[in-house]
């Protein structure tokens, strides 16, 4: 069952972010350290997260900030 709750953090996390523009940079840690064990769609997602970060499309912002 760690799986679909693994799966549910990367939805949750990139819906989040694509929606408001902006992820923690606790969220994005998360994200790539659940790359390892993502499945191929689910990886698909992290890179696309990626790419709008690159391109600024989406802020990384610190916590307290």
């Amino acid at each position: 069952m760690i799986r679909a709750d693994n799966q549910s953090k990367i939805i949750d996390i990139y819906l989040a972010s694509m929606t408001s523009r902006k992820i923690t940079q606790t969220a994005y840690l998360l994200a790539l350290k659940l790359y390892q064990t993502a499945d191929r769609s689910e990886q698909k997602l992290i890179k696309h997260l990626e790419s709008k970060i690159t391109k600024g499309a989406i802020q990384i912002k610190k916590e307290g900030a």
